[in-house]
């Protein structure tokens, strides 16, 4: 669903440029048309195929525990693990009229081969996603008396800091959005529909008793509507239901000289709802939270510097949930509020370096800081957590490759994020409605993620090379509980991670994660890419193997007066991924 790279390219200049042709997305077919319209037409299209192998994901856990489902994990092609090849196949339709007005969409089928997904009979079996549907949408006008143009449809646009580090808003939901320049300022403003509680998912409710059938096509994160007929909810129970989520972005950015951007930012994630709607019970939750950050880009001299920092203030209370439901110190949860206040920040340098070798070199360096909650009693959530982080697509250590940007329940992230937002102290309710699934919680250990890694193409247009290793490490101790029944992990992230006896993983060092792509180009169009990627693990994941495995190391640990056992360190396998990615894009 995310290949980010040309099409969000392209919206940015489609929203800060003005001469020539207004182009929101790829494609390279040009369709001729009457001279006496004015109109551009451009059609393209993409095949990508990626044979993956994966392991580990577990930390090994079912190789020597009755505990399954931590080895499977979310993508956009469904939930996948081990061994598999995704697809994912787009057709590109552009039209503008000059600058003035342009309009762009994207069809995708994104899922894992196999007979039933295939060959015309797709809907006797779903996937996560809907096949061939709209995955990017991008109507714009021009609005010459403000400088600015007025988009429409959900494309990664209206994302607040992609050139930067992900720490406020990344990703492509749908919404309005303006961007705008002139002189040494641009600007952008957004408002972003994240999750809708006025609407009914047909295939997630019944409106008559007994027997239902199964739910087959539920959003990852579901909260209260996991997959099961018994789960299935009154489809009144969205009447008057305003468990929604909305997210605002704004963005100012002044350019003194060329090569120096420094950029305002700001997103307000507005949510009474954790993980899908309708908010009901333990999912019903209402907070706004407020993410000032600062950002700056440069080029001088070779040099590339990103700088960002920013921060969330807010509150949040949950309206929804029974009086007896305690947090991990036994204190009720019902009728406090609690104050969200933390702030993160990422800095990298690199350097362009071709000009002393004779081709591409780009080394960089580079680390995140995400303050981490340090105390589970003083009703403060002092763990940052992004409306919606996606390092996975931000300029440094990016990459499709990356194991703790894929949806690591051991490690603690979602889909697309290299954050630990699935991990706390508090209780897994303890979210303010942020990350991607809306469940991402605001007690969470925090994260300081140093390294670095090189871009390189030493024969250009032909072979391309990158490589990023980096440590990942807590900030802050947490929380584990023991996965007592087997099948627990497969909703890790959900209400599973409060059953069991819960241990402390006070180690820091959860491992270091090595990257790399080695792509051959046949051409403009058509390429091959060889993706393998490691993670070694430290001590930490051997503390929440531990843990989820019921083992403690009888040593008693005050956390916020309360006693808890020091989780034993365990056996814990390192993780890796291997993949093969065949790429027809024109």
């Amino acid at each position: 669903m995310k290949t980010f790279g040309a099409v969000a390219g392209a919206a940015f200049a489609l929203g800060l440029g003005f001469a020539g042709e207004a182009w929101a997305g790829p494609g390279t077919v040009v369709i001729p048309t009457a001279p006496e319209l004015g109109l551009s037409v451009r059609l393209g299209g993409q095949v990508r195929m990626i044979p993956t192998l994966e392991s580990n994901w577990d930390l090994g856990l079912s190789e020597r525990t009755p505990i399954r489902g931590m080895g499977s994990h979310v993508n956009e092609a469904g939930i996948v693990g081990r061994d598999y090849v995704r697809t994912e196949d787009r057709l590109y339709f552009n039209v503008s009229k000059g600058d003035d007005w342009d309009f762009f969409m994207a069809l995708e089928f994104d899922s894992v081969l196999t007979q039933r997904r295939t060959d015309r009979i797709s809907n006797q079996e779903k996937g996560l996603f809907d096949d061939f549907g709209v995955e990017r949408l991008q109507a714009s006008v021009k609005l010459p008396w403000i400088s600015s143009r007025l988009h429409a449809g959900w494309d990664t646009a209206p994302s607040a800091d992609m050139d930067g580090g992900g720490l406020l808003y990344v990703d492509d939901d749908p919404g309005l959005w303006l961007t705008g320049k002139a002189g040494p300022l641009a600007w952008k403003a957004a408002y972003v529909l994240k999750n809708e509680s006025q609407f009914v998912y047909a295939d997630r409710t019944t409106s008559v008793s007994g027997p239902c059938p199964p739910v087959i096509n539920v959003p990852p994160g579901g909260g209260s509507v996991p997959t099961g007929c018994a789960q299935l909810l009154p489809i009144g129970d969205f009447d008057a239901n305003f468990g929604e989520r909305r997210v605002g972005v704004a963005r100012l950015d002044f350019t003194p000289v060329e090569g120096l951007t420094l950029s305002g930012l700001y997103a307000v994630n507005h949510a009474r709802v954790r993980g899908q709607p309708p908010a009901t019970g333990i999912n019903a939750l209402t907070s706004v939270t407020h993410y000032p950050g600062l950002l700056i880009t440069g080029n001088l001299g070779g040099f590339k510097p990103i700088l960002e920092v920013a921060g969330s203030l807010g509150s949040v209370r949950y309206p929804g949930t029974a009086a007896n439901i305690p947090d991990y110190l036994g204190k009720p949860i019902n009728g406090r509020t609690f104050r969200v206040q933390s702030f993160a920040a990422f800095a990298d340098l690199a350097y362009d370096a071709s000009a002393a070798v004779g081709f591409k070199f780009e080394p960089h360096v580079g680390a995140y800081y995400l303050k981490g909650d340090g105390n589970p009693g003083d009703d403060i959530l002092g763990g940052y957590t992004p409306v919606v982080g996606m390092p996975r697509f931000t300029q440094r250590f990016s990459g499709e490759g990356m194991i703790v940007a894929d949806g690591n329940i051991a490690y603690g992230s979602p889909l697309y994020s290299a954050f630990p937002e699935l991990w706390g102290n508090q209780s897994n309710l303890m979210s303010n409605g942020g990350g991607l699934f809306s469940n991402s919680r605001s007690d969470s250990p925090g994260l300081t993620m140093i390294g670095g890694g090189v871009d390189t193409e030493p024969l250009k247009g032909t072979l391309r090379f990158r490589t990023n290793a980096y440590a990942l490490i807590y900030n802050e101790r947490f929380l584990v509980g023991a996965l007592s029944e087997p099948n627990n992990a497969s909703s890790v992230g959900l209400t599973a991670r409060d059953f069991g006896i819960k241990r402390l993983v006070d180690e820091h060092l959860f491992g270091v994660e090595w990257d790399n792509e080695l792509t051959y180009m046949f051409n403009s169009a058509v390429s091959a890419r060889l993706q393998f990627s490691f993670l070694f693990t430290g001590a930490a994941a051997e503390q929440i193997a531990g843990a989820l495995s019921d083992r403690g190391s009888g040593e008693p640990v005050e956390v916020a007066g309360v006693s808890f056992e020091r989780a034993q360190r365990s056996e814990a396998d390192s993780m890796r991924r291997i993949a093969v990615e065949l790429l027809w894009n024109f």
